[in-house]
Formats: structure tokens, C-alpha cells, sequence
């Protein structure tokens, strides 16, 4: 879901301050995060809502999620390319630990920041010892 900031000049031409995945948890609605987007549309930044779904593909799919989100940035720059080179990503539970693969494996020189909470390491273990 592309949520655009609101220009407070309604000039249209206007682009975004910065992009911001927001990556929700396992099988969380992302009307559970309506609040997180909105405080981060009043930064003038383009929210880009990914729901994770966590059952496909089968087996070890975090880092496909992780590439997935750097599809569509790519996607989104080629499409509007008066957009910042570089996003922002928040994520929650397994959104979190996505967000955290995607800023040290995928994609770490364009992600400008992660806030992850509450990251769940889990199916596949990547980052935790199993111990």
C-alpha cells in the first residue's frame, strides 16, 4: 500500500521528503499500523505498507521478503524518479527482523535508517545463536 504525504503547499509537483517501508508482523493487518504511517506521512515521507506473509514461500523466506522490499523500491524509483536514492524502514516482530536483513545484507547502502521493534529471530535462525 503507497500512502503519499499530503502537501501543505498543494503543490502536486512536491516529491516526498523520504520513503519508509513499513513492515508489519506475522500476519498483522496493516490497519494495526495506522498510527506508526501516520506519524510518518507528518515527516512528508511516502509509506510504503508490505504485508509479510510468513507461510510463503515455504522454508527460509525472511531473505526473500528482504529482497522483495528492494524490488520495489527499485520499482518505485524507476517509476518516480524525483524520489530520495535512499528509504527508511520500519518493521515490527518478523517485519523487524527483515528490516534488519535488509539493512545489513540486502540492500545497506541505500537504507538510511531501521527502526526495528521488538526483531523475532525465528524460522530460519539468522542472527541469534540457537543456543
Amino acid at each position: 500500500t503507497l500512502s503519499w504525504p499530503s502537501s501543505k503547499d498543494d503543490d502536486a509537483s512536491t516529491s516526498p521528503r523520504g520513503v519508509t517501508f513499513l513492515l508489519p508482523g506475522a500476519m498483522v493487518s496493516l490497519s494495526e499500523y495506522d498510527g506508526l504511517r501516520d506519524a510518518i506521512l507528518e515527516r512528508g515521507h511516502l509509506v510504503v505498507g508490505l504485508y509479510v506473509n510468513v507461510l510463503w514461500p515455504l522454508g527460509n523466506n525472511h531473505k526473500k521478503h528482504a529482497q522483495d522490499v528492494k524490488k520495489v523500491f527499485d520499482r518505485l524509483t524507476s517509476m518516480h524518479p524525483s524520489l530520495p536514492r535512499s528509504y527508511s524502514i520500519c518493521g515490527h516482530s518478523v517485519g523487524g527482523k527483515i528490516a534488519l536483513l535488509i539493512a545489513s545484507i540486502i540492500d545497506p547502502k541505500r537504507v538510511s535508517a531501521v527502526l526495528s521493534l521488538d526483531p523475532v529471530d525465528l524460522n530460519p535462525i539468522e542472527f541469534s545463536n540457537e543456543k
